[in-house]
C-alpha cells in the first residue's frame, strides 16, 4: 500500500484513496539484497519487483521487514547506514522506525550441496536405506546440503551377507564393517555397500603370543589391526588376501602358519598373500627378542616406519661395539642410508621421501672392545 504504482481488480463497489504527505514529512529509503539472487525483502507486506528498490515513507512510521531466502540460500543479517533495528540484525524479521534517508540490505549466503552416488556390489547383493529411504535402482544419486548427517543401513538380499562399506571421501561413524553407519556429507562422494555370497569362507586371523604383534589385512582396501583378540573375515572363492605383520614390544616376527592355504612368497616373509579357497585359521607367530651375546652386531629382519611407536627405526643391535659402519642399499644398488653409530638408525626415508616397502640389502662392519671385528651382509624388509 506504500507503493505509488499499483493495480486492482474491480469486483465490487469501493472507494480507493491515494494519500499524500508534504515532501518534508517523507524519508527516502533504498532496499537491496546481497547477492542479487539470494532472496527477497517484504516491506510491510510489499515485495519489490527488483533490486535495488527505492521509495519514500512517512517520517517516524514503523515498517516491518522480512528477509525471505530463495532456494539454495540462507539469511545472514541486515545492514544499514543510519537505521536501528528494533531486534537483532541477525533476525530475519525486524521492525524499523523511519527517520533518516538510508540504504538497508538483506544479506544471504549460498548453501553448498553435494552430489552423492550410492551403489551396491554386487548389483543383486543387497539394498541401502538412506534415512529410511531405499532407492528403487542402483546406482542412485542424490544431493545433500553441506554437513547433512545421514543414517545408512545395508540390508543383504537372499543368499548374501553384508561385508563392508567403501567411499571416496566419507568417514563412517561406527566403522566401515558395520551394516548400520552414519556419515556427514562434506563433499561429493560415491558410497558403496559390499555384499558377499553366503557360500563364502570364514578365515580367522590370530597372533601368538597374544598382544605381541599386529596383522594388517588388505591395507589397500580395509584396515584391520588387533593386538588382543582374533579377527574373522568372510571371503569369496578366488579372492586374493594380502597380509602384513608388525611385531610390538620386545618380540620379533618368526613365521606364519595356515591349515589349508599356501602363503606366498613364504611363511617366513613379513608380507604374504593367499587365494581364499576354504575356511581356515592363519596365525602370525612371534618370538621373544633374545639379548645378543658378547661381540655381537646385527639387524632385525624387518622394521615398519609407520610412526606407530613400534619398530619404526632400523637400529644396529649388539654390545661391546666400539665403532661400526652400516650401509643400506635398494634393489638397484643405490645407497639409501649410512650410519656410524648405534644411536643413528634409519627411519625409512631417502632424500626426504618415504622409501618404498620391500627388501633392502645391507653391509655391516663392527669393531668390539677387545679388538675383534665382524663383517656382515644380508637383507632387511621395510614394511609400510
Amino acid at each position: 500500500i506504500t507503493n505509488p504504482n499499483n493495480s486492482l481488480s474491480i469486483t465490487q463497489t469501493d472507494s480507493v484513496v491515494a494519500h499524500y504527505v508534504l515532501s518534508g514529512d517523507t524519508i527516502g529509503l533504498t532496499f537491496d539484497v546481497d547477492p542479487v539472487a539470494g532472496g527477497d525483502i517484504s516491506i510491510s507486506g510489499f515485495t519489490p519487483p527488483s533490486y535495488s528498490y527505492s521509495a519514500f515513507y512517512p517520517n517516524t512510521s514503523l515498517q516491518t521487514l522480512i528477509a525471505i531466502p530463495l532456494a539454495g540460500h540462507v539469511f545472514l543479517n541486515w545492514t544499514s547506514n543510519n537505521t536501528a533495528f528494533t531486534t537483532s540484525p541477525t533476525d530475519s524479521i525486524v521492525t524499523i522506525n523511519v527517520g533518516l534517508a538510508d540504504t538497508i540490505i538483506a544479506h544471504f549466503d549460498r548453501i553448498d550441496t553435494f552430489a552423492v552416488v550410492f551403489d551396491v556390489d554386487p548389483a543383486l547383493g543387497g539394498d541401502i536405506s538412506i534415512d529410511g529411504f531405499t532407492p528403487p535402482t542402483y546406482s542412485y544419486t542424490d544431493n545433500f546440503v553441506e554437513s547433512t548427517v545421514l543414517n545408512l543401513v545395508a540390508t543383504p538380499l537372499s543368499g548374501y551377507l553384508f561385508d563392508n562399506w567403501t567411499s571416496n571421501n566419507t568417514t563412517f561413524i561406527v566403522n566401515a564393517n558395520s551394516p548400520s553407519v552414519q556419515v556427514v556429507i562434506d563433499d561429493i562422494d560415491s558410497i558403496v555397500a559390499h555384499f558377499i555370497p553366503i557360500d563364502s569362507f570364514d578365515i580367522e586371523f590370530r597372533v601368538t603370543p597374544i598382544s605381541m604383534g599386529q596383522i594388517d589385512i588388505d591395507t589397500n582396501l580395509i584396515y584391520d589391526d588387533f593386538t588382543t583378540t582374533s579377527v574373522t573375515k568372510k571371503y569369496m572363492t578366488g579372492v586374493t588376501v594380502d597380509l602384513t605383520e608388525t611385531p610390538i614390544s620386545n618380540f620379533l616376527f618368526d613365521h606364519w602358519s595356515s591349515n589349508f592355504h599356501v602363503l606366498a612368497p613364504s611363511t617366513t616373509s613379513s608380507n604374504v598373500s593367499f587365494v581364499a579357497s576354504s575356511d581356515d585359521i592363519i596365525t602370525a607367530h612371534y618370538a621373544a627378542e633374545v639379548f645378543p651375546p658378547p661381540n655381537f652386531a646385527g639387524l632385525p629382519d624387518a622394521f615398519s616406519p609407520n610412526e606407530d611407536g613400534n619398530n619404526d627405526v632400523l637400529y644396529v643391535y649388539g654390545n661391546e661395539i666400539v665403532t661400526l659402519s652400516l650401509d643400506v642399499y635398494n634393489r638397484w644398488g643405490e645407497r639409501v642410508f649410512s650410519s656410524s653409530s648405534k644411536g643413528d638408525g634409519w627411519n625409512g626415508y631417502h632424500n626426504g621421501k618415504k622409501a618404498n616397502s620391500g627388501i633392502y640389502m645391507y653391509k655391516l662392519e663392527a669393531v668390539f672392545v677387545d679388538g675383534e671385528s665382524v663383517k656382515k651382509s644380508g637383507d632387511i624388509t621395510l614394511v609400510r
